[in-house]
């Protein structure tokens, strides 16, 4: 199963949670179809520190 087949499997049964999606796949083409299964983000593997957010001060 998928990203974005477990979320939609996830919702089905009545879990709406936030996801992040991660992926390998470096392809920008794919944020917009995760955003339409309410992502909160979607992040390319390598994930940098500053993408997670510890990078900046």
């Amino acid at each position: 199963m998928t990203g974005p087949e477990l979320r939609t499997e996830l919702r089905r049964h009545g879990h709406d949670i936030s996801v992040v999606f991660i992926t390998a796949h470096r392809d920008e083409s794919i944020r917009p179809l995760l955003g339409g299964r309410d992502a909160v983000a979607c992040l390319f593997k390598p994930i940098s520190e500053a993408a997670l957010g510890r990078g900046a001060r």
